[in-house]
């Protein structure tokens, strides 16, 4: 059987019967069988791996309001805003309700948006949608590098969708359900609202006539309901703006744009972009449905991302509208490409190789080696039977706090809204007098010693002056014994031969008054932990390319 023959088996051609596709027939043909390995790995990823660090933070909201009818970051604490996926944690709540556990829910709610978007492709491409023909787009989904992101249990696919199905309302220009579902889109995350706004501006001001008709349906459907939300959330959590939106805001810049990681991350998805586009469309960009799509999807958020410090920016989840953006557009125009359909397919499987491919193969070797029998997880899960149960301050502000169920504070302020207005102080330490504070601080080599010439307090909000804020903190009350815990999963434990000293390693300061010390030292001695003095000594005895 011909590649080009095996496609039609999936309901739709997808090539000009004119062309010969060769290369990119084989490749379509192969996206189905993509499509359903990664379906399989969505459902199956629950029972065998863990949820990531930042994803277990929104989990343990939802189960807090599940359980106590409040949006607390622990049970029984205050209100706050740390999960600003709103819509997002309101799903979970409802499937903690029904006793599905949030990492299931998330699986599920996976698949289902994973299909939600490769319909959406469908339709914009003028195609008829059927579970045979949705296999192709769903294999593209599948490639995205952000899928190690969505296995880990983020919510980037069902917003993913929600962008997607923006895109469709304003393509149709079906202002009423565009309406509503920006509004969605804020709801379930924030920064949705960078998408929403310039749709919905370019569908008011974009033509001469129904303006005042159009500006009445966005106010009704859209901009009241927002403000009375907004009003709603203020009047709860006591803050103008979620507490992540002031942490992320907060960063050193240059001519107003965040630099970091996050900055140079980027540059690979507008390459992808740019060059795609270029090689597919051309000329067909300048024409106005295209351009209006480029801006509200394209370029309007990509200025507000530059602008954003991006620490949470797990396999590059926040990076996915620029391949929705091509999606889109390739869609919208796919039937007038001609003779340059086949084209369209290999120029995007040789960018995925060049552009995206290291990204996808490393966010799921990280995931997949981190998430399986990940360490700090069971020494989580074994803390929650100490009794008595201690408070924690930690800097890695998810699983620790979300399997243990002890009280909690973040000390980097995504969900402790003292830390969020300024960076945590060496006389916090005293004032908050955690029983277990658990720092990650891998600048440093993981190397939690506190240094004579450090000019703390330190209040620049970047990670060496958190880091250094704490320790000195520590040292001052003389109160806390230094144990360094391997805080990965078995498998990336094994790549080391489980050699003490190797890989990463977390730093577990335990207060020596704390009534639960020696059950806390007894089960990180369990998991391969070790006072500080050893891990010295030992970690100075490796080979560099261990450590």
């Amino acid at each position: 059987m011909t590649p080009i023959q095996d496609v039609q088996i999936f309901q739709e051609p997808y090539f000009k019967e004119s062309e010969k596709p060769g290369f990119s027939g084989w490749i379509t043909a192969l996206l189905p069988w993509i499509a359903i390995a990664g379906l399989l790995l969505m459902i199956v990823g629950p029972a065998l791996l863990v949820p990531a660090e930042d994803a277990t933070i929104l989990f343990q909201y939802s189960d807090n309001w599940a359980s106590t009818g409040q949006i607390t970051y622990y049970a029984g604490g205050p209100r706050v805003e740390g999960a600003t996926d709103f819509l997002w944690m309101a799903l979970l709540t409802v499937f903690r309700l029904v006793h599905i556990e949030p990492f299931y829910a998330t699986a599920l709610l996976n698949v289902l948006s994973a299909c939600a978007i490769a319909s959406l492709i469908l339709l914009l491409a003028g195609k008829k949608v059927t579970w045979k023909a949705m296999l192709v787009p769903l294999g593209l989904v599948m490639m995205a590098p952000q899928l190690g992101a969505a296995l880990a249990g983020f919510s980037v696919l069902p917003f993913t969708a929600l962008i997607l199905a923006c895109a469709y309302l304003f393509y149709k220009e079906k202002d009423a359900a565009l309406a509503v579902t920006c509004l969605l889109l804020c709801l379930f995350r924030p920064d949705g609202v960078v998408f929403a706004s310039p749709m919905i501006a370019l569908r008011v001001f974009g033509e001469k006539t129904g303006v005042l008709k159009k500006i009445g349906t966005y106010l009704l459907l859209f901009v009241v309901p927002g403000l009375i939300y907004f009003v709603w959330r203020w009047k709860y959590f006591g803050q103008i703006m979620p507490l992540p939106f002031l942490v992320k805001s907060d960063t050193p810049r240059f001519l107003g744009i965040a630099l970091g990681t996050s900055n140079i991350d980027i540059l690979k998805y507008l390459a992808f972009d740019i060059v795609f586009l270029a090689l597919t469309l051309g000329t067909k960009l300048k024409e106005r449905m295209n351009l209006l799509l480029l801006i509200s999807i394209g370029i309007v958020p990509t200025l507000f991302y530059l602008t954003m410090r991006l620490d949470q920016d797990i396999a590059d989840r926040f990076f996915t509208y620029l391949l929705v953006c091509s999606a889109v557009l390739l869609a919208i125009n796919w039937d007038r490409l001609r003779d340059t359909q086949s084209r369209a397919i290999s120029t995007f499987a040789v960018l995925w190789c060049l552009l995206l491919s290291f990204a996808w193969l490393s966010g799921m070797s990280r995931f997949i080696s981190d998430g399986y029998k990940n360490i700090i997880v069971s020494i989580a899960k074994e803390l929650k039977d100490v009794q008595p149960n201690g408070t924690l301050a930690l800097s890695e502000a998810g699983r620790i706090a979300y399997f243990s169920r002890w009280p909690t504070t973040d000390l980097w302020g995504l969900n402790t809204p003292e830390f969020a207005h300024h960076l945590f102080a060496p006389a916090d330490v005293a004032a908050v007098s955690p029983d277990l504070l658990v720092l990650y601080y891998p600048e440093a080599n993981h190397d939690c010693r506190f240094k004579p010439g450090w000019n703390t307090p330190y209040t620049t909000r970047v990670w060496t002056n958190l880091a250094k804020n704490v320790i000195t903190g520590l040292h001052d009350t003389n109160n806390y014994d230094l144990w360094m815990v391997p805080s990965s999963g078995v498998l990336r434990r094994e790549i080391h031969g489980n050699q003490p000293g190797a890989g990463e390693y977390q730093c577990w300061f335990v207060k020596k008054t704390y009534a639960g010390h020696d059950q806390v030292v007894n089960i990180l001695v369990r998991h391969a932990a070790m006072l500080e003095a050893d891990f010295a000594r030992v970690r100075a005895e490796l080979p560099a390319e261990t450590k």
